[in-house]
């Protein structure tokens, strides 16, 4: 049984590096279960939404949100490399002083950590992060959405049709 359990955290490690190789996504989480002490170090560049075509209809109100982070982390620590474990997405209504319909704001944040490498020199780490996020419309008509990620946002709307 023992050796089960060894093999099994081994081949798991393995395919987390594999992953982390080959440039897989970070996982979305909507949990606070540690502490960001990375954060101030993480800037984002750039940021985007593509949305596609929707085919929002009687039976249909989910659609998918391409959220694409570009940024770098700048953590001057040598032997520690920064790198994006995971990116907290929170939603919530939010009243628009200019529009009398309700605004959905998804606010995304990239969570920084840190793994010890020897190699790095403190050098700044780019990063670019392509998050599909799975949405749903509201109510029938024009349904309002704005994404934010580090004070940058973006503004779009989807209509939902009978």
């Amino acid at each position: 049984m023992r050796v089960i359990a060894i093999r099994f955290a081994l081949l798991c490690w393995a395919l987390g590096a594999i992953s982390k190789a080959f440039g897989a996504e970070p996982e979305v989480t909507y949990r606070i279960d540690s502490f960001w002490l990375y954060q101030s170090a993480l800037e984002v560049s750039d940021m985007n939404v593509d949305i596609g075509t929707p085919r929002l209809n009687l039976f249909n109100a989910h659609f998918v949100a391409t959220i694409r982070v570009d940024g770098a982390i700048s953590l001057k620590e040598p032997r520690r490399r920064p790198f994006i474990k995971r990116v907290h997405v929170s939603e919530r209504f939010v009243p628009s002083s200019t529009d009398p319909e309700r605004v959905v704001e998804l606010q995304v944040t990239p969570i920084v950590e840190i793994e010890v490498d020897a190699d790095y020199d403190g050098a700044t780490v780019p990063f670019t992060l392509s998050i599909p996020y799975n949405l749903r419309t509201y109510q029938w008509g024009v349904n309002h959405f704005t994404v934010v990620v580090s004070g940058r946002e973006q503004r779009f709307e989807v209509t939902q049709y009978k």
